[in-house]
């Protein structure tokens, strides 16, 4: 769960907080201003989407660690399609709402540790789950910007490093490959709940 839970957090640290607005303005050569609203447009839906997953949730709570898997997926295909497709500013905005509820399967990771762990180690299973999840963070960003240094095409400005689309296209799509490696691992997890209930 925690393995998979980390593969599947990089979206929003990765685009929404580091390396989007200079990735949509490299690749989609919109303006600073652009840019910085459509990734920040997902951090913002990141913060009140609680209430639609939840509710999500408990309409088909026997089927959580799918649920996980298909949020995952459905991040895997909008950064994708995204990258493939270079839509209009309105089309990512929408894109980065999905994008950003999407991102709460960590709430449901953590209903997966309460169904699955016995309460005696629940405290200390919340506490290793929640430490890999940021570790992802620890490994996606010097990641994405050592492929980012090897895909780079020598060009700069002012003596700064400037970018390609190829390079950043490059780079970013390991978060793709790592949320589609997430997603699997969720929909072959085996669980046996401590709780009586199906998951």
């Amino acid at each position: 769960m925690a393995f998979g839970d980390a593969f599947n957090r990089p979206p929003v640290c990765s685009e929404g907080d580091v390396w989007g607005i200079s990735y949509m303005q490299a690749v989609f050569n919109w303006p600073k201003e652009q840019s910085h609203t459509s990734c920040h447009h997902c951090l913002f839906w990141h913060g009140l989407r609680r209430p639609i997953v939840a509710a999500l949730s408990e309409k088909i709570s026997h089927q959580r660690k799918h649920l996980i898997a298909l949020l995952g997926l459905l991040m895997a295909c909008i950064l994708g399609f995204e990258m493939m497709y270079k839509p209009s500013y309105g089309c990512v905005l929408a894109l980065n709402f999905i994008l950003g509820v999407c991102s709460s399967y960590q709430m449901l990771v953590f209903s997966l540790v309460v169904l699955n762990i016995p309460q005696t180690a629940s405290g200390i299973t919340f506490g290793i789950v929640n430490t890999i999840n940021m570790l992802s963070g620890f490994v996606y960003l010097p990641l994405v910007g050592r492929l980012l240094d090897l895909f780079w095409d020598s060009k700069t400005e002012n003596g700064i490093r400037v970018y390609s689309s190829f390079a950043y296209n490059a780079a970013l799509s390991s978060i793709v490959v790592g949320l589609l490696i997430g997603a699997c691992g969720f929909f072959l997890l085996r669980l046996n709940s401590t709780n009586d209930r199906d998951i």
